[in-house]
């Protein structure tokens, strides 16, 4: 699994020095979650925000479509951004939601 990170976001320093990430899938009724993960400049994770966190300290959101637990194996720079390359795991899905995506300026689900 990989993803790229902007190396400005406020989470590039937490994952540059992550050995593991939990990648979230959201479902249709997530929209204002992904709005406020997607807003720089706030505390993601106050209220409303529900999450725990792992032994290893990464935090696990309640109540989403799905996670992948990875451990992280590779950072390559690309421009501003960071390609961060991870290994799967584990994977938890849950099959009683429709999935979320973000799509040419906004967010809809796969039906």
């Amino acid at each position: 699994m990989s993803f790229a990170l902007a190396t400005n976001s406020s989470s590039w320093p937490h994952v540059r020095d992550a050995t593991g990430a939990v990648v979230h899938f959201l479902a249709d009724e997530h929209e204002g979650l992904a709005t406020r993960f997607a807003t720089s400049g706030i505390d993601r994770f106050a209220a409303p925000t529900r999450f725990t966190r792992l032994p290893s300290g990464e935090p696990v959101l309640d109540g989403v479509a799905g996670r992948l637990y990875l451990d992280i194996e590779a950072r390559v720079p690309a421009g501003d951004h960071h390609l961060v390359i991870g290994r799967v795991r584990q994977v938890n899905t849950e099959t009683a939601y429709q999935p979320l995506v973000y799509h040419a300026g906004g967010y809809r689900t796969l039906d």
